[in-house]
């Protein structure tokens, strides 16, 4: 094995340039190697799918081979919700927008210029 003119060594294991030199994909959670993907696999397959912890863990371990703890699960959750929260805050600002002229904050009025309102009352009464 020997060098170019430029002291490169030349062989198979010729380092990269620093220019192609792969970089680490971003982590959401800190000090976690969970990716995005997983993170959003997770909390789809959670509130979507309605599949507890303990056996989306079946699933991994049956179809992918690897462990995660129901803990684990529960903690990237919980960052994960952390990070999420301004978007929540976001959507209900943008909601707010939507309020009715006239502020309308009574039933009554939800009602007449909405139809129906979930958690006000119902679409008839059967008796």
């Amino acid at each position: 094995m020997g060098a170019d003119a430029r002291g490169t060594p030349v062989g198979p294991f010729r380092p990269l340039p620093p220019s192609t030199a792969v970089s680490t994909p971003e982590r959401v959670a800190d000090h976690s190697l969970a990716a995005p993907g997983l993170l959003a696999q997770l909390l789809v397959s959670k509130y979507c799918d309605h599949l507890p912890f303990g056996r989306q863990a079946q699933i991994y371990w049956r179809q992918h081979g690897v462990f995660i703890a129901r803990q684990q699960m529960m903690h990237w959750t919980a960052q994960s919700m952390r990070l999420l929260s301004g978007i929540r805050s976001h959507g209900r600002l943008l909601l707010s927008d939507l309020q009715p002229e006239g502020g309308g904050d009574s039933p009554a009025s939800a009602q007449s210029d909405y139809g129906f309102v979930p958690g006000i009352g119902g679409m008839g009464s059967s008796r």
